[in-house]
């Protein structure tokens, strides 16, 4: 590439390319992003690592009764499972929002705090390596290397 062109393509980056390659990038992790963010519901913890507590007796009675027992004695805000399904990620003013479709999440960050959702500080590691990779993939092939 000569200097020109890598002027030329240093110019793109500088005026809007890299950002759009960014929230690409970014579009791309979403799914491996709500993972992580599931994950840690599974183990009964928010983003900071503390955790929901335990069912009461009465609860566990009560799912084993209703056919769905519970997979955990602790909780891990997971029924049915439509909160889980219901988790998304917007990408709004270079930020990551992490939201919910699910009627329960008022409810829930009412109850359980508003860490509930997002990647934990142990997972953010995680989340930097892929996005690494992935940008790296995408401005190799924007400069034809």
């Amino acid at each position: 590439m000569s200097a020109r062109a890598l002027s030329n393509r240093l110019n793109q980056l500088v005026n809007g390319e890299l950002q759009r390659l960014l929230e690409d990038s970014l579009t791309e992790i979403e799914d491996f992003m709500l993972d992580l963010n599931r994950e840690q519901l599974s183990d009964g913890k928010d983003t900071k690592g503390k955790g929901f507590g335990n069912y009461s007796e009465a609860t566990l009675i009560a799912k084993e009764d209703a056919g769905r027992p519970a997979r955990t004695s602790y909780i891990v805000l997971h029924d049915k499972g439509d909160f889980y399904r219901s988790l998304v990620v917007n990408i709004v003013n270079n930020n990551l929002i992490f939201d919910a479709t699910d009627w329960k999440l008022s409810m829930l960050e009412q109850d359980y705090g508003i860490d509930i959702l997002g990647v934990s500080e142990e997972d953010k590691p995680k989340v930097v390596s892929k996005m690494y990779d992935i940008l790296s993939i995408k401005l190799k092939t924007f400069f034809n290397v």
